[in-house]
């Protein structure tokens, strides 16, 4: 289950000079069980880091993230040696 996204005071659409990102949490048995911040960029927005324990719990933050960003593009940071996780 996700847990619903946290804003900063500007939230993801940066009133501020300096926007706050949002953040999203997995729970699983009671505990942390993944986690995903996002944050504007220009034209689009980006999520990253993301922390999971396998593809499902990636996708449902990825998924419950990405529907509150306020651009129509999501971009997901992905480091070169976590290529692999990529579909």
């Amino acid at each position: 289950m996700c847990v619903p996204p946290r804003e900063g005071p500007a939230g993801w659409g940066g009133r501020s000079s300096a926007p706050v990102p949002a953040a999203v949490a997995a729970r699983l048995g009671g505990r942390a069980g993944g986690l995903a911040a996002g944050r504007p960029c220009s034209g689009t927005s980006r999520i990253g880091p993301l922390h999971a324990p396998g593809p499902e719990v990636a996708a449902a933050l990825v998924h419950a993230l990405a529907a509150t960003a306020p651009a129509t593009a999501v971009a997901v940071d992905v480091p070169e040696h976590k290529a692999a996780a990529v579909r």
